[in-house]
């Protein structure tokens, strides 16, 4: 993606570009931004739909989404339109246009690079074992068993999988709860969901957590529930 944005430019550069032409923001920018950027978007979503675990040391594991590191080449790409510069033969200086341009390169590229970061440090990723499941972040993780999970629902925005505990009623009208975040997450959300909600009702088949048939048939279900997307 990081080279059709870069093609992209370099069309602009050659095509639309000259010395005595002003910048346009659509087809010097934003296009080469926004091409590139939609088209991973939209094959990122396509990956994730089909995504259920991946097999780790007798547990399964549901990986960060790797939208970010692609996010990420786009953004570094982006770098090289942070400083102005006058073409060959030009008269030393900063032209108004220029500035206004690398102004608007900044704030674009900032917004991605901040949102890269942010999803860094966050760093999501579950591993499901016979046990329960582990929330693992960059510097910290939270464990909760399969026996404290009384539900498992959808909230649609933010994409979010909330684990309503046993524990903690408070008369009766609320309890405990964790969310995971699935829009962070490499997976089907309709697969994690109905995996945990497996796991939480049926003890007898957590043993086939982290077995290469198990997964074989998580895999098959997320193609199937993909299909239906």
């Amino acid at each position: 993606m990081a080279l059709l944005a870069f093609l992209l430019r370099l069309a602009y550069e050659a095509g639309w570009y000259g010395p005595d032409v002003r910048p346009n923001l659509a087809l010097g920018y934003l296009m080469p931004l926004g091409v590139p950027i939609v088209a991973f978007t939209l094959l990122a979503w396509w990956a994730t739909r089909r995504a259920a675990v991946t097999i780790g040391d007798g547990v399964f594991v549901v990986p960060a989404n790797p939208a970010a590191a692609g996010f990420a080449i786009i953004g570094a790409n982006l770098l090289g339109e942070l400083v102005p510069v006058a073409p060959p033969g030009a008269e030393p200086g900063i032209d108004g246009d220029a500035v206004d341009w690398t102004f608007t390169a900044v704030m674009g590229t900032s917004i991605l690079l901040i949102s890269i970061a942010v999803f860094v440090l966050r760093r999501p990723q579950l591993v499901l074992d016979a046990a329960g499941i582990t929330v693992q972040h960059l510097f910290r993780r939270h464990t909760v068993r399969w026996d404290e999970i009384a539900d498992v629902r959808r909230i649609t925005r933010p994409p979010t999988i909330r684990l309503v505990l046993h524990s903690a009623a408070v008369f009766g009208l609320a309890r405990e709860s964790v969310d995971l975040a699935v829009g962070w997450l490499f997976v089907n959300p309709d697969v994690l969901q109905v995996v945990i909600d497996h796991y939480a009702a049926h003890p007898e088949d957590r043993a086939a957590i982290g077995t290469a048939e198990e997964a074989a048939r998580l895999r098959a279900y997320a193609a199937d529930q993909a299909a239906w997307a």
